[in-house]
């Protein structure tokens, strides 16, 4: 059995379920767990690049190699052993990031630097990376070649020492791409981070040749995810705005080479019509982030009346989206969506619509990770949420399953 480390984004919880459902684990395979890593045990046989292309949330995947009892352990010696070098003596560089010690970057650059003269002395011509806050980021791991190179140095919840070695780093790039570089953009909308995207698709449990809709694709960024992750899927894009539709397929030409447009489709539709459109039980799940209210209104402070008013509206035009999945998803089908939670008085408020969808035949899918420390980092009911400091609009993302 494997250890792995995965180094986790700014939503450990989020992270930590996707990791769960896209390795079909549970938290009994957890070994540990921190605000920034979490260390996993599988037979599984991980494809390191594969796994993270397809993962939102991890910025890092790592093996562990081994485990100290405490920092006077890691000499130059254990150090050098960890690492993965070429047998052909030649230049390498090498490096280290280190999460949750106390120890500073500066003492740990010190044993690095041992570490260098020991390189030297075996032929190679040796570099040591390293910086100020003791963490190298994914953009310094990839363009320094960092990989098999890298040592992680983590302090576990027992305040044991996890060395790693890095095997893959996200693809930062290819994220800057694909959110901020396609051509057609709306920030009045609201844009859905690709990597939120992934983590809303890995949620959904697709099988291998499954069929995903999203009945409020907007610009299509959940289709075009859902497209880069597998390609056997049969994927549907809907919306009622025409000219929103037109925007998805452009930003589908651009992304994606032409052959994908005989695997993704779009269809002006409002969720109130999907039914009209596709037949009964034709989807295994279904992936959206529909309108959460309106935007330029809640960017400046509403009454309680108003709010309510709009949790209403919002309320309203959910129940009617739930009535028609629940007509066109098989039975035993998920639906990942985003629900809207509205700041006011410097806390959240969620919709209260449990007991409306559950009536309509639908059982909410409460996260893996609630049995665990990560707890902390959910909402009030217990589902997961996705939020960054200056929204006022933040997004619970609510799992359910047709029964």
């Amino acid at each position: 059995m494997t250890s792995w480390v995965f180094i986790l984004g700014t939503n450990p919880s989020l992270s930590v379920e996707e990791l769960l459902n896209v390795l079909s684990l549970s938290t009994n395979d957890i070994l540990d767990v921190g605000k920034d890593f979490v260390v996993l045990q599988t037979n599984q046989s991980i494809d390191p690049t594969k796994l993270l292309a397809r993962l939102g949330g991890t910025i890092k995947i790592a093996k562990l190699v081994q485990r100290l009892t405490g920092m006077g352990q890691l000499t130059p010696d254990v150090w050098r052993q960890c690492l993965k070098l070429p047998k052909e003596k030649t230049k390498i560089t090498f490096g280290f990031s280190q999460y949750g010690l106390a120890k500073s970057a500066y003492a740990l650059q010190g044993i690095g630097l041992k570490v260098k003269k020991l390189l030297q002395a075996e032929g190679y011509n040796a570099r040591l990376m390293a910086n100020k806050a003791g963490q190298l980021s994914s953009v310094a791991v990839q363009k320094n070649d960092l990989i098999g190179t890298e040592l992680l140095i983590i302090r576990s919840t027992t305040n044991d020492i996890y060395l790693a070695v890095t095997e893959e780093v996200q693809d930062f790039e290819n994220y800057g791409r694909r959110d901020y570089g396609r051509p057609e953009r709306d920030s009045q909308r609201g844009m859905l981070p690709p990597k939120l995207a992934q983590i809303m698709i890995n949620l959904a449990q697709l099988p291998d040749q499954g069929t995903l809709l999203d009945p409020f694709c907007g610009l299509g960024t959940i289709t075009q995810e859902a497209w880069l992750m597998n390609h056997s899927w049969q994927i549907l894009g809907s919306d009622s705005d025409q000219q929103v539709i037109e925007q998805a397929k452009k930003n589908l030409q651009w992304l994606i080479p032409e052959t994908a447009e005989q695997d993704i489709n779009f269809v002006v539709a409002s969720v109130q019509e999907i039914s009209q459109v596709n037949t009964a039980g034709q989807f295994d799940a279904i992936v959206t982030e529909p309108y959460l209210g309106p935007a330029r209104e809640l960017q400046r402070p509403v009454s309680r009346q108003r709010l309510e008013q709009i949790m209403t509206e919002v309320g309203e035009l959910y129940v009617q989206a739930f009535k028609q999945f629940a007509l066109v998803l098989k039975s035993g089908g998920r639906v990942v969506m985003i629900w809207p939670m509205y700041l006011y008085h410097e806390q959240y408020e969620l919709l209260s619509l449990m007991s409306e969808v559950t009536k309509l035949g639908f059982a909410l899918v409460l996260p893996a990770i609630r049995h665990t420390p990560l707890a902390s980092g959910l909402t009030e009911r217990g589902t997961l949420w996705y939020h960054r400091p200056d929204q006022v609009v933040a997004r619970e993302i609510t799992v359910w399953k047709k029964y």
